[in-house]
């Protein structure tokens, strides 16, 4: 589950970001965008539509590297992997590309997520930390 933050906190993040992002963040268009992509991929589901717009707009934000987005949308939405492989591509080229030179300001990656790669529920940092094993050790 990503980090939560104040509405105090997100609109001081949101007053440091690229105009464009700014933009976006607010922009019709985008509204729209994200209608549309869950009309195509029928997520009607009031939960998982309103979880995506949510999503989108926290990797708008800053506060949501775009390589979690899809495990966000598979394990906190429960939508299909090959569902989300398509809707990241879709929210990419539609959304996120449009801003690209933002979101590499904020990023240093621009709009590319990475695809899924694991079908693993998301760790959080502690236990990231707890199973990580030392691969220099060498058997006796």
């Amino acid at each position: 589950m990503p980090k939560q933050y104040t509405r105090e906190k997100l609109w001081k993040i949101y007053e440091g970001l690229p105009k464009e992002i700014k933009e976006a963040i607010f922009s019709e268009k985008t509204a729209d965008q994200i209608q549309k992509i869950c009309q195509k991929y029928e997520i009607t589901n009031e939960k998982s539509a309103s979880g995506l717009a949510k999503y989108i707009g926290d990797v708008l934000l800053g506060v949501l590297p775009p390589k979690e987005l899809g495990n966000l949308l598979t394990f906190e939405l429960k939508l299909k992997k090959e569902i989300v492989n398509n809707l990241i591509k879709e929210i990419e080229q539609s959304i996120f590309q449009p801003v690209d030179s933002g979101l590499e300001k904020i990023y240093g990656t621009g709009a590319k997520s990475a695809e899924i790669l694991s079908t693993e529920e998301p760790q959080t940092t502690s236990e990231k930390h707890i199973k990580k094993t030392d691969t220099y050790r060498e058997t006796i």
